[in-house]
C-alpha cells in the first residue's frame, strides 16, 4: 500500500531531477511517517499535489488533519484514507492534527477607539 503519493505538472520543473526520496521516523505528535520528498534546495516553478496516508484511523479528527512539514501548504484535507495538500517547495512533510483553535489579538484597537477613520490590524 502506498504511504505518500505527489503528483507534479509538466512544466514545473526547470530541469531533469534525479529524484529523491526517503522514509523517516514518525515525529513526535505525527500521525504518518516523516516522508522527505526530494530536497528543498531544488526550485519548483508552481504547487505540487501530496497524498499522505496515516499510520492509524483518524475517525472524527479527520477533518482537522493537515499535511505539514518543508514548507507551507495549502488546504489539507481527508479523503478516500489520504490527507492530501498542494505543496509548494521539496522537503519533509508528515500528518498533523490541528485542534487548537485561532487566537486573534487586535494590535490597534482599543475600547473607544473611532474605527471609521483608522486602519485595523490584527494579528493571529
Amino acid at each position: 500500500m502506498e504511504k505518500v503519493k505527489i503528483a507534479i505538472m509538466p512544466g514545473n520543473l526547470y530541469d531533469d531531477v534525479d529524484f529523491r526520496y526517503a522514509l523517516l521516523p514518525k515525529k513526535p505528535g505525527a500521525y504518518s511517517e516523516t516522508h522527505r520528498i526530494h530536497n528543498r534546495l531544488t526550485p519548483i516553478h508552481d504547487k505540487f499535489d501530496i497524498w499522505i496516508k496515516p499510520d492509524v484511523n483518524l475517525g472524527p479528527l479527520g477533518n482537522k488533519a493537515v499535511i505539514t512539514g518543508a514548507g507551507l501548504c495549502d488546504s489539507s484535507y481527508y479523503d478516500n484514507g489520504y490527507v492530501k495538500a498542494r505543496a509548494r517547495v521539496f522537503g519533509e512533510y508528515y500528518i498533523r492534527v490541528d485542534t487548537v483553535p485561532p487566537v486573534i489579538t487586535p494590535v490597534n484597537i482599543r475600547k473607544g477607539s473611532n474605527l471609521g477613520k483608522t486602519k485595523r490590524s490584527f494579528s493571529a
